[in-house]
């Protein structure tokens, strides 16, 4: 595997675990998700997305998933899905208008909206 991008992170938790569940993504020893290190992600059901980009540039190119779940009656599974891309998909220079050219186009609409 070469060098990619995580472009987004999903944990989908299951209905019904009252937020007795949580999760955290390390890569390495470094915590992906959530940012705050002392924190977990928790929820009490549904689909969480994180849309911030992490380039994994470090071997081994190898994710780690720290859950736990205190539900004593019962056991409840996470599903995690990570959409990663190339540096060069992620990363790839967006077009913008520049506030010049913002400008100039209402002024246009201006001026020919009055004629």
């Amino acid at each position: 595997m070469h060098e990619c991008v995580i472009k987004r992170i999903e944990i989908e938790f299951p209905w019904g675990c009252a937020a007795l569940v949580g999760f955290k993504l390390f890569h390495g020893t470094h915590q992906i998700q959530p940012i705050n290190p002392e924190a977990w992600i928790v929820s009490g059901g549904g689909l969480l997305m994180y849309d911030e980009p992490y380039w994994l540039r470090e071997r081994p190119y190898i994710l780690e998933a720290h859950c736990y779940n205190l539900d004593d009656t019962y056991d409840h599974t996470l599903q995690l899905r990570i959409v990663v891309g190339t540096p060069e998909e992620v990363f790839a220079p967006i077009h913008t208008v520049s506030l010049l050219d913002r400008i100039n186009d209402m002024w246009r609409r201006v001026i020919y909206r009055k004629r």
